[in-house]
């Protein structure tokens, strides 16, 4: 088994041409002598035919004599076409001039077609002649044609197209990986400058502004949470006062509807006196029954609002807007030193890294399915291409492709 480099193909095709058409270039020569000699052959009967139009003035009407000398010169023309040919050193090139002897042969037979009929009675000699000759090109053309069709060349020619393709399809892969490694840098850069940032944002945050204000957040949410757990069981009846109660201008119903809806933000944003006459008017319907809420849930809800009126939710909202108010000031001191605005750049920053590291790992995903697609297809042409190499020669060989770039899928962390 003969090992031949991928890079080396198009040499090697060349090469297989050179020795499978060796003894077919020679036939393809001969053939081709022969059809320029019919053309000759061809015209010089035409010269003739136009040497018996001139004598016959007499006997020829001056349309029919023109006609015929209009056959005569497109003949001419045609055969000197042919006779001039070079003859083409490849197989393509050797297809391109059959094809143009098969073209000027039926434009030599159209021509006779429309002419002849009116010369043929005056000058059944020379037109006698005139289509042996035309026979004698039609036959040399097609003798040249089949020269053509039981030689390799076809085939070769088709490898040749093939081995065009497949270079194509390993230079878009080697493009794909070599792009693929530039990615690659470019999101290990991009990682290493999101841990740069995490770091120094690491550092910031300890600051000991930094880790009171988180503090104080946690609490805030704790204390939030804590407002929203004590009014839970007043939800449900919340709701089902909402709907009933009637156009009561002492009740606000937009504090009444954010109640349900974010009881933190209500019970933060709202004054005291607001909360208590909803809470007033719901006991109240709860009272009548007019909410038709079961004796458990009722009386929980009840409860509920004694302990409100008993301060307990006053207290929480008090303790939540003094932990707001903490928060702001410390926020207050970070403005001052500039170290929230530090926070914010870096913030920005870690995200704005984070979608181009998200991005790059998208586009390498991408370029990789592409990748393994391509090498699949590849894998599966150079096997019909050996196959094809192996039914016009009868050689084994193995395609062997050179160390190039390969694709790591191995992402940066």
């Amino acid at each position: 088994m003969e090992d031949v480099n991928l890079a080396d193909l198009p040499a090697f095709a060349d090469s297989l041409y050179k020795e499978l058409m060796r003894g077919h270039e020679k036939r393809f020569e001969a053939r081709i002598k022969s059809v320029k000699r019919a053309s000759d052959e061809l015209s010089t009967v035409a010269s003739r035919l136009e040497v018996s139009i001139r004598n016959a003035w007499g006997s020829l009407d001056k349309t029919t004599s023109e006609q015929g000398l209009r056959l005569v010169q497109t003949i001419k023309e045609i055969t000197h076409q042919i006779s001039n040919q070079s003859i083409p050193s490849d197989y393509n090139g050797l297809e391109s001039l059959h094809k143009t002897c098969v073209e000027a042969s039926d434009k030599i037979i159209i021509t006779i077609r429309k002419y002849v009929p009116k010369l043929y009675k005056a000058m059944k000699t020379e037109i006698a002649s005139l289509n042996s000759s035309l026979t004698k090109l039609e036959a040399t053309i097609n003798e040249f044609g089949t020269a053509l069709d039981d030689s390799p060349g076809s085939d070769i020619e088709s490898l040749r197209a093939d081995i065009h393709i497949l270079m194509q399809k390993v230079h878009a892969l080697n493009e794909l990986v070599a792009e693929n490694g530039q990615i690659r840098k470019t999101l290990v850069s991009s990682v290493n400058e999101e841990k740069a940032l995490l770091h120094e944002q690491e550092t910031l945050l300890s600051h000991a502004e930094f880790r009171e204000l988180i503090l104080l957040e946690d609490a805030l949410r704790s204390k939030s949470e804590a407002i929203e757990q004590f009014l839970q069981p007043l939800v449900k009846a919340l709701k089902k006062y909402e709907r009933i109660m009637s156009d009561d201008k002492s009740i606000d119903r937009r504090v009444l509807i954010r109640l349900v809806e974010d009881p933190r933000a209500a019970v933060s944003d709202t004054d005291l006196q607001t909360l208590l006459r909803i809470f007033n008017a719901l006991n109240g319907a709860l009272s009548r029954g007019d909410l038709g809420i079961e004796e458990r849930k009722r009386k929980r809800a009840e409860e509920t609002i004694l302990s409100i009126k008993q301060g307990d939710l006053e207290q929480l909202r008090i303790e939540q807007v003094e932990t707001q108010n903490r928060i702001n000031k410390t926020n207050d001191q970070l403005q001052t030193t500039g170290l929230l605005r530090k926070k914010e750049e870096l913030t920005e920053a870690i995200t704005r890294t984070q979608s181009k590291t998200a991005q790059l790992n998208t586009e390498l995903a991408e370029n990789e399915k592409r990748i393994e697609a391509l090498t699949g297809t590849i894998s599966k042409e150079k096997l019909l291409i050996v196959n094809e190499i192996t039914k016009l020669s009868g050689k084994s060989i193995k395609i062997r492709t050179e160390p190039s770039l390969k694709a790591d899928t191995e992402r940066p962390s």
